[in-house]
């Protein structure tokens, strides 16, 4: 089990009640999804992954599963930083306008089970 731990959520210029709609949002969006693409890093190479992945309630944490003879496990080894993104997208021509993704970026660490 890895975890990672992101960076504040902050929105620029926003109201007080604003950010506190955009974290609504994004509970709701992470509470829904079960998958996300992991972004890893290779020496120069950047890799995506799909990962389920589970929240915490106050969006500091991310936690998904990889077995430790994976690749992405070596890079994450090899280099912590990572970012996840998830998004709503349902592969309609909709997504175009009412799609969202929201991008965590933070170091992953190891967990015990």
């Amino acid at each position: 089990m890895t975890k990672i731990i992101s960076k504040k959520i902050l929105a620029k210029n926003s109201t007080l009640k604003e950010t506190a709609q955009i974290l609504n949002t994004i509970q709701e969006l992470l509470s829904f999804q079960k998958l996300a693409v992991l972004g890893t890093q290779d020496g120069c190479q950047p890799w995506g992954s799909l990962v389920a992945f589970v929240s915490t309630p106050d969006l500091k944490h991310l936690t998904f599963a990889t077995p430790r003879s994976t690749r992405k496990y070596d890079y994450l080894a090899r280099n912590s930083s990572v970012s996840m993104v998830i998004d709503n997208r349902e592969n309609l021509a909709r997504d175009f306008y009412q799609a969202m993704a929201v991008t965590a970026i933070g170091q992953a660490t190891e967990i015990e089970p």
